[in-house]
């Protein structure tokens, strides 16, 4: 299987770096690779030809690579982001174009390694296998609801009662976030509030005591809840699992 990489850094040295580690990680004949040092010219190689994924600089002048992202996202919702940077605090705001990993610089191998191991197994799971929906199941007083997990974007506690909440629909029933919790995945969900269980997924950005999502929903964080947010939103940019 061959794969179709893209990297952009307005630093070539730092393209060259990844350049030696996918020579060093790939065979010839399993990549294709397009690299530039512009953001705009980047973009419109980028749109020549589908990618599989991309390493960008977060960093780089006028246009950022979280800017450089969305455009690519927009045309190519697939493509994977990986975000390289010297700075940690550019971390969350990955989150607004659902990158895949961040990697910090200098960047040495066994971090790359790690991170190509995890990408290659979601590349090859994305084109040889469809994706298993996990459901939610919701009983009210009237229904019965299945409700995929991916597209919940938050619960929240109202009195004895729950409200589910995705971006086409809300449905709310008896329940206890007690319950809850024991319920839900809890590398994909997180209690951010004692009133609020959220999708960590759907977060895409993380300021003073609100998170936001989709469409500017904002969120409460309690105090005391900050620092569980902000390890669960590091794992899912820095886990090494």
């Amino acid at each position: 299987m061959s794969y179709k990489i893209g990297i952009c850094d307005d630093n070539y040295s730092h393209i060259i770096v990844l350049d030696h580690y996918l020579k060093r990680y790939f065979k010839a004949s399993e990549y294709s690779l397009i690299k530039s040092n512009k953001p705009l010219f980047f973009l419109e190689e980028v749109k020549e030809g589908q990618l599989d994924c991309c390493f960008l600089d977060v960093d780089m002048g006028p246009i950022s690579g979280i800017d450089l992202a969305m455009d690519i996202k927009a045309f190519g919702k697939d493509i994977v982001i990986i975000f390289v940077s010297a700075y940690q605090n550019y971390a969350f705001d990955a989150f607004g174009v659902r990158a895949f990993h961040y990697l910090l610089k200098p960047l040495k191998y066994k971090d790359f390694e790690k991170v190509m191991d995890l990408l290659i197994k979601e590349l090859d799971h994305k084109k040889v296998t469809k994706k298993v929906t996990k459901k939610y199941h919701v009983n009210t007083k009237k229904e019965s609801y299945y409700v995929a997990t991916d597209d919940i974007e938050f619960f929240e506690k109202i009195g004895h009662k729950i409200r589910l909440k995705t971006e086409s629909k809300e449905i709310t029933y008896y329940g206890t976030f007690t319950e809850l919790l024991k319920d839900l995945d809890t590398a994909s969900f997180v209690q951010c509030h004692q009133g609020y269980i959220v999708n960590i997924d759907k977060i895409r950005r993380f300021s003073g005591h609100v998170l936001y999502l989709n469409g500017e929903k904002k969120i409460p964080v309690s105090r005391s809840k900050e620092s569980i947010i902000r390890h669960a939103l590091e794992n899912k940019l820095f886990n090494e699992d």
